[in-house]
């Protein structure tokens, strides 16, 4: 009996077509993954734009602060940073905007927690004690609410959304990375507090929509004061952030 089968060349042939749609169709699908996630950390960050405005209209239109909105630790100084907080389950959330956005599954950029179980497993300030297992990967804008006063920001504190100018020009929360870029930043994400000074300091994510594999040179989603949500970039996180009276 004649059996039929493929040849040597015949299976190289269809060898070679898989390889060339494999080549097309995974850039297609890593780039749909990443505009769903986008999109996810877009309707996060309009939660988070949520909650400030429910808790302001309970609150005398006053905004939460920027260094206890999330966590709120008694007996600790609120302007230390915390490098390993954002990623430390054994900190609960307690601060004055959790009641509203506890029930919320709106914490994590998910873009964010795949770089974090890699690149961010090094951030500056670690503790190697102490896993990294992400739970948070917003910052509220540092110059709204009640802080700490000290001499550098202390004039251009916003305390209510009354005095501001145009809420729709100043970022309420944003997203971070959790690591510096040189000349732009010199901390991380740690205490979800985003410091932005014209100086390095703090900048805006940089992760999304990048150009190939430069994880700093894309944007970051941000929610703006009067609620709605935008990418911007991190040359252009003090624009944002300082408030205008």
């Amino acid at each position: 009996m004649n059996r039929i089968a493929f040849t040597l060349i015949e299976l190289l042939v269809v060898i070679a077509v898989i390889a060339v749609l494999m080549g097309v169709l995974v850039p297609a699908l890593r780039s749909a993954r990443e505009q769903a996630n986008f999109l996810v950390c877009r309707a996060n960050l309009r939660s988070h734009g949520l909650a400030g405005s429910l808790y302001m209209a309970e609150n005398d239109q006053r905004f939460p602060s920027a260094q206890t909105w999330l966590y709120n630790i008694p007996g600790e100084p609120v302007i230390v940073a915390h490098p390993c907080r954002w990623h430390d389950p054994r900190v609960e959330a307690d601060g004055s905007l959790w009641p509203y956005l506890g029930d919320m599954d709106c914490h994590m950029c998910p873009t964010f927690h795949l770089l974090s179980r890699s690149i961010c497993a090094d951030h500056p300030g670690h503790d190697v004690r102490i896993p990294i297992d992400p739970q948070f990967s917003y910052s509220m804008n540092h110059f709204l609410g009640e802080n700490h006063p000290d001499m550098w920001n202390k004039p251009a504190f916003i305390r209510k959304i009354t005095q501001l100018k145009n809420p729709g020009d100043v970022l309420f929360f944003s997203e971070e990375n959790c690591w510096t870029i040189p000349g732009v930043s010199t901390l991380p994400l740690n205490n979800n507090i985003l410091a932005i000074r014209q100086t390095p300091f703090n900048n805006i994510a940089t992760y999304h929509k990048t150009k190939g594999s430069d994880l700093n040179s894309g944007v970051a989603n941000v929610v703006f004061v009067d609620g709605h949500v935008d990418s911007a970039l991190a040359e252009n996180s003090w624009e944002i952030a300082f408030p205008r009276r």
